[in-house]
């Protein structure tokens, strides 16, 4: 099959969303079909590009959006003669190309619905309610079929009205076969973290990740594991309110902003931390807890849609509330205190992340492919 792949995020841009279509473009050409990217130039980098077999074209940003980069996509798409068109969202502008380009070419179109767009302040909620009416009966109802990342949001879809018989859950996966060992002890005294107690954040430094109240909860833990150090590993719109949260309750030398790292770094940072908290307010699905679970580490999330899929509490984690920095204080000093506890909630989780990886997503991607072309 040839398969053009549109959507407005991709590397270098950095981000899960980002990751995600970069891995199921990959493994698409490693099945042997024909993947091409359309996406933004966002950041700036090579207008074309052929990386790990994929071809990449990067068209120029006509306006941004929520922090979103949009391009005219159709009037570069149009010279493509495609099997089948997979479209990313949000933001859904890429998907009203894809729509047209699906009609006048008259193949098929289907879309990935990655995530909600969620207001960043007050004054953007009502712009963000005339989006989700435009996803939900311009987008949505008009493509072929779409994919959500976990079953949680295929029932969330349901209840907003979307016919079920179009909608098929593909978990995201992660890149089992990348582990890599180190020596943990080393790692931490060069970057003076040795003989510390180390609780890992990674993502988007957004409200929606809930990272204050992770923060908030910093001094109850320091009261009881002194040595403990916050490892917050991302960057967005909140750092500096972050940062300044940090520096009030004195403890800026103890939560420690890394900004974005690289693919190698944040494997360092998984390896060496002795538990992974994703304090999330909302999520579809939370890579980043199957990533920590792969190097074998306790996770502590929030009970949230999307999440609890992922997080058995007391077997492969342990789930607190949301917005909730006592209940987050309370587990994350049960973890550090218990080795026998965290080792096992670790072990049990490195098992589960092993059924998730990014073959078998994009063999159900295909499955998918197919099922349209029929």
């Amino acid at each position: 099959m040839k398969i053009l792949q549109v959507t407005s995020v991709f590397p270098p841009r950095i981000g899960g969303l980002e990751k995600c279509v970069y891995n199921i473009s990959k493994g698409l050409v490693g099945e042997g079909h024909q993947t091409i990217v359309y996406t933004t130039n966002s950041p700036r980098s090579k207008t074309y590009e052929l990386k790990d077999g994929v071809v990449i074209h990067r068209i120029p940003v006509f306006i941004t959006v929520f922090g979103a980069p949009i391009a005219l996509f159709l009037p570069y798409m149009i010279r493509e003669n495609v099997d089948l068109v997979h479209v990313h969202v949000p933001p859904v502008f890429g998907a009203i190309s894809s729509i047209v380009f699906g009609k006048m070419k008259r193949v098929p179109v289907i879309v990935t619905f990655h995530n909600d767009t969620v207001a960043r302040a007050r004054w953007q909620n009502f712009l963000v309610r005339i989006y989700n009416v435009i996803l939900n009966r311009l987008i949505l109802g008009k493509v072929n079929l779409i994919t959500v990342p976990s079953q949680a949001y295929r029932l969330e879809l349901k209840r907003r009205g979307i016919d079920e018989n179009r909608l098929r859950t593909i978990n995201n996966g992660i890149e089992l076969s990348t582990r890599k060992a180190f020596n943990v002890g080393k790692l931490k005294q060069q970057l003076g973290l040795l003989g510390k107690e180390i609780v890992l954040f990674v993502g988007a430094l957004e409200k929606r990740k809930g990272v204050e109240f992770l923060i908030k909860a910093f001094p109850k833990v320091k009261n009881k594991i002194l040595n403990v150090k916050f490892l917050i590993v991302g960057n967005g719109s909140e750092r500096i309110h972050l940062e300044s949260l940090a520096n009030d309750l004195k403890a800026s030398g103890d939560i420690l902003f890394t900004g974005h790292v690289t693919d190698e770094h944040l494997e360092v940072f998984y390896q060496i931390c002795d538990v992974f908290v994703l304090p999330s307010l909302y999520e579809t699905f939370g890579i980043v807890l199957l990533e920590a679970m792969a190097h074998r580490k306790p996770i502590i999330a929030t009970r949230i849609l999307g999440v609890s899929e992922l997080v058995n509490s007391g077997f492969n984690g342990i789930l607190v509330e949301p917005r909730n920095s006592e209940q987050l204080s309370e587990a994350i000093i049960q973890v550090l205190s218990e080795e026998d506890y965290a080792n096992r909630l670790g072990m049990n989780g490195e098992r589960f992340s092993k059924k998730f990886e990014w073959k078998t997503a994009v063999s159900r991607y295909v499955d998918v492919y197919k099922e349209c072309l029929r």
